[in-house]
């Protein structure tokens, strides 16, 4: 499968927070033909049950309603949404089922998150279907909301969407109608959808790559989970040792998986010691996935590990556009107006059992990365 080609003629909104939802269920109860909808992370609550409702009325209207959940990020809500959605006309597919044999092939999952309506409202970004990501009490582990970011795009680069989402809902044994490309003269954007499809297409992290080292100015990576490729943190060193702004925010105390932190703490040492500001988000949890290089931003559902790497399907949204670019920088600056900078390493002043922690979990890393590389 090749890559998809960028397009101009785009108009792109910046979307971040628990406005996502209002967003989400404005362009639900919008639809007038078709919906389009994938996640990966849902859990029964207010959030998940206020856009099952909207994908429904939907469906009672007329609307065509497609859902693809992914079998072990949303395995608690796979019984429910089957009852919500089935019997009111809604197609779903259930992404790569859990299997005895090959157990491997269980590790693949499918990561992305878009809400396609019409053919032409796209809503993407990092967020699943669960109240943590709205703030509602009792929600977020503890957590507060979980901070997110993403996109609402209008214009003819959503047909790519539709066409990537059709092939994958084939994979799933079911035939999705693909929309036809719509003309592109009311946007100023040029946008190109980049995805992944575990180490055979890494069309997102090459994209990525290649960026980074063509940078020239500003290098800002938002990611919840740091522990990435070597090949990636080499080329971020290289840009600050040209002179390029390079600013890492990743996550602080709040975090879902605190022994992925401590594993990031490993690379991020020598980060600093090249000149790359490190900053740890500190009012709560941060899960946006947000990379600006000079006038070029790429949003969406993909984090920067080895196991999205190699074995997750993943989507962004990449955007040419100073004045969206202008846009995110200044949103990621307020959150890093919140965020604490790491001046030194941190594994050097934290606890021995969590400098013993990082080292193994760095060293399983790399012993899965090789094997699945091999």
């Amino acid at each position: 499968m090749k890559p998809y080609p960028p397009v101009s003629g785009n108009t792109v909104r910046w979307i971040e927070g628990p406005e996502y939802y209002t967003r989400l269920l404005a362009a639900l109860d919008s639809a007038q033909h078709t919906i389009l909808f994938e996640t990966y992370y849902c859990r029964d609550g207010e959030i998940f049950r206020s856009v099952m409702k909207a994908l429904v009325r939907a469906a009672e209207r007329g609307v065509r309603v497609y859902v693809m959940l992914d079998a072990v990020g949303s395995a608690p809500v796979l019984r429910l949404a089957s009852r919500m959605l089935l019997r009111h006309g809604c197609h779903l597919r259930i992404f790569n089922p859990l299997r005895l044999s090959p157990w491997y092939s269980n590790l693949r999952r499918n990561h992305r998150k878009m809400c396609l309506v019409d053919g032409r409202l796209l809503l993407t970004g990092g967020w699943g279907l669960a109240d943590e990501w709205a703030g509602l009490k009792g929600q977020g582990l503890g957590m507060g909301f979980w901070m997110d970011a993403g996109v609402e795009v209008d214009g003819p680069v959503t047909a790519h969407w539709s066409d990537l989402f059709a092939r994958t809902w084939r994979r799933c044994g079911g035939e999705v109608e693909t929309m036809r490309p719509v003309a592109g003269d009311s946007g100023t954007s040029v946008c190109r959808l980049a995805f992944s499809q575990g180490r055979q297409r890494q069309d997102l992290f090459r994209s990525l790559l290649q960026r980074v080292r063509k940078a020239r100015e500003r290098v800002w990576i938002v990611t919840p989970y740091f522990v990435t490729s070597r090949r990636l943190r080499r080329a971020l060193r290289h840009a600050a040792w040209r002179g390029v702004d390079v600013c890492v925010l990743v996550p602080g105390p709040y975090n879902d998986h605190p022994a992925v932190r401590y594993a990031a703490w490993q690379h991020i040492s020598k980060l600093i010691r090249r000149g790359v500001r490190v900053y740890e988000y500190a009012p709560s949890f941060i899960h946006a996935k947000v990379v600006i290089v000079d006038d070029w931003a790429s949003v969406g559902s993909c984090n920067l590990d080895h196991w999205t790497q190699m074995l997750a399907l993943e989507a962004n949204q990449e955007v040419w556009d100073r004045a969206f670019a202008r846009q995110a920088a200044e949103r990621v600056s307020g959150w890093l107006r919140s965020a604490q900078r790491l001046d030194r390493d941190p594994l050097a002043q934290a606890p021995l059992w969590v400098r013993w922690l990082a080292r193994l979990i760095a060293s399983v890393e790399r012993t899965l990365y090789q094997f699945w590389v091999a």
